[in-house]
């Protein structure tokens, strides 16, 4: 059953980026250029996915609103990765150069605001007015995040609350809103709405602390290049956890390292790790990835019916959630 599942929801993600293409279309050669070039390889899809889900879950059949709610959340995640990459001067996403990298950043910039205009006009038009509320908070709440992450990383120095608030704002409110606008779009209680939105936000922070752990290499399989946070001067927590532990002299050398870090320098990443695995970082940010991901089973186990859509939507939670 769960295969089956598994096969409808990869239908539905391609008739969901079959819209997601149509919406975009424009005559305009060079942003249909950047179109084509952007959208070309998708990520896990992890948000539209969790639309399609818990409409699944709440409602049993997915809706045409449904299948716009999952594009709406996709679009907004698209058009922060583009200024994410602006802002982290990244030049490569999944081994693939990055719109800024290719076209420069004022364009990247222009372009993810035309991402995020044509989610608001998909909601619009349709008349999807209960999405918009979810859809502007969140929008700015994830740029709270990212501006707390910025100063952040200015400073090089965070600590476990400011780093747990920017993951909140950040990841955890868009994986949320996916949550809940799966349940609005199946005409969903407000209480029922409310508790996908929680499901979801406890989700995002086990996913985001599993994505800490991949840039210190603690998979291999994840398909994304490690060290990354580091060369951004971006501390995250089995880092925050470790200068938490250390001495003030291992302080200041650790932090002295990712000032000056290179991450062609092995000498420098095997020199932060080796203190991480001394205090146990990586150890504790598994411990907290474990806390949210139970409290999003919790969640499921308490307020959502047994069912084989249910059970869909537990086995996309181990999926996406490190627990090595």
């Amino acid at each position: 059953m769960l295969t089956d599942i598994s096969l409808l929801v990869s239908k539905e993600l391609s008739k969901v980026n079959d819209y997601i293409n149509r919406c975009l279309y424009t005559e305009n050669p060079v942003i249909q250029q950047v179109i084509q070039y952007s959208f070309q390889q998708q990520g896990k899809q992890l948000r539209p996915q969790l639309v399609l889900i818990v409409a699944s879950v709440l409602g049993n059949d997915i809706t045409e609103k449904t299948r716009r709610g999952a594009a709406l959340v996709s679009l907004l995640h698209h058009a922060s990765l583009i200024h994410d990459d602006v802002v982290d001067e990244a030049t490569y996403r999944r081994h693939k150069e990055t719109v800024n990298a290719r076209w420069g950043n004022k364009l990247a910039v222009l372009f993810g605001d035309y991402v995020l205009a044509n989610s608001l006009q998909i909601a619009i038009e349709n008349q999807d007015y209960d999405f918009l509320p979810m859809l502007t908070i969140t929008t700015q709440t994830m740029s709270e995040g990212e501006i707390l992450q910025l100063k952040q990383a200015q400073e090089i120095m965070a600590s476990e609350a400011t780093y747990l608030e920017i993951i909140q704002k950040k990841t955890a409110s868009l994986l949320a809103a996916s949550c809940a606008m799966g349940a609005m779009s199946v005409s969903a209680s407000q209480e029922q709405i409310e508790i996908m939105y929680a499901i979801g936000e406890q989700i995002g922070m086990a996913f985001q602390l599993s994505d800490d752990l991949i840039d210190y290499g603690v998979t291999t399989n994840a398909g994304k290049a490690t060290f990354m946070d580091l060369k951004a001067h971006t501390l995250t927590l089995p880092l925050i956890y470790a200068l938490q532990q250390a001495s003030a002299s291992e302080t200041q050398y650790i932090l002295s390292l990712v000032k000056s870090y290179n991450t062609d320098d092995t000498k420098f990443t095997q020199e932060i790790l080796s203190l991480i695995n001394k205090v146990g970082g990586i150890k504790y940010t598994l411990q907290k990835i474990n806390f949210y991901q139970q409290k999003a089973l919790e969640l499921i186990k308490t307020h959502l019916r047994p069912s084989a859509y249910t059970d869909a939507l537990v086995a996309l939670i181990h999926k996406m959630i490190l627990t090595k």
